[in-house]
């Protein structure tokens, strides 16, 4: 029988969860390591929705990307939401393990997965941060762990023949971006999620463009002085973690359900 521990393990094993940022809180976020479990429901985020599909579907793990406690908590009531999913896992015995910034650092994590999907080469992480051993691709080959990636598109592309390339990969209703300044893209810097903080990292890295997502307005501004910017939105970067954890999953898992979730947790509504 798979346990709760398993699972937090493999996991572990893939994106280790030292290498979280300080304030995240990746992890086991409710439920019991020793407790068996019966199947895994895997979502960017943790809603009601998903909890209740979770029992619908008589599944008692959930994995997310997103923690469902991020931050001080103070009380558990049925007054917030995050309350009542707590409530409602711990009453039908769900688990929930969350893997927030460490998958995002880890090699083969999220803006690895981004560049996979734009068809990016010769990928390294754009922020550098701590010395892995040995890559799994190449037993010879020292890597590096960090935040977002940089790449080599195989040809170059117009920049509207790309920005139709980012909507595509990431299922986007729509992106926003600054001024272009480059009318040929060739090298291609990613961060998923929320990526301003990396802005001029980008732009020193030498890449045409920096594909990220949640950018303020006066990011627009300083983008405008050095480097063509996107704003592909924060789920839609992020979804692609979903694959992630199945690969991982159903590869140390096998005859075991594991199952992506039904639910779209965007809470972004785009008006066309």
């Amino acid at each position: 029988m798979v346990k709760v521990r398993d699972i937090h393990e493999i996991l572990n094993g893939f994106a280790p969860y030292g290498l979280q940022e300080s304030y995240d809180n990746s992890g086991l976020q409710v439920g019991d390591f020793s407790a068996d479990s019966n199947g895994i429901l895997l979502a960017v985020d943790v809603t009601e929705k998903v909890v209740d599909e979770a029992i619908r579907e008589g599944i008692n793990t959930i994995v997310s990307h997103h923690p469902l406690i991020f931050g001080g908590i103070n009380k558990i009531t049925a007054e917030s939401a995050t309350g009542r999913i707590i409530m409602e896992a711990v009453r039908h015995g769900i688990s929930i393990i969350s893997c927030h910034t460490n998958i995002d650092k880890a090699y083969n994590g999220v803006s690895y997965r981004m560049g996979t999907l734009l068809g990016l080469t010769g990928m390294r992480p754009l922020s550098a941060e701590s010395l892995c051993d040995k890559s799994p691709a190449d037993s010879d080959s020292e890597i590096t762990t960090g935040l977002g990636v940089i790449g080599t598109l195989p040809t170059p592309l117009s920049f509207e023949n790309f920005a139709d390339k980012v909507k595509d990969a990431f299922s986007c209703d729509s992106i926003r971006h600054s001024r272009v300044l480059k009318p040929m893209i060739s090298t291609v810097a990613l961060c998923g999620g929320s990526g301003g903080s990396f802005l001029s990292l980008a732009a020193a890295s030498g890449a045409d463009v920096y594909v990220t997502a949640d950018l303020r307005y006066h990011d627009f501004f300083k983008a405008e002085e050095s480097i063509t910017t996107i704003d592909a939105g924060h789920f839609e970067t992020e979804r692609c973690v979903i694959d992630i954890f199945y690969d991982i999953l159903t590869k140390n898992f096998t005859n075991f359900a594991v199952r992506r979730t039904s639910e779209k947790t965007n809470p972004v509504i785009y008006l066309h």
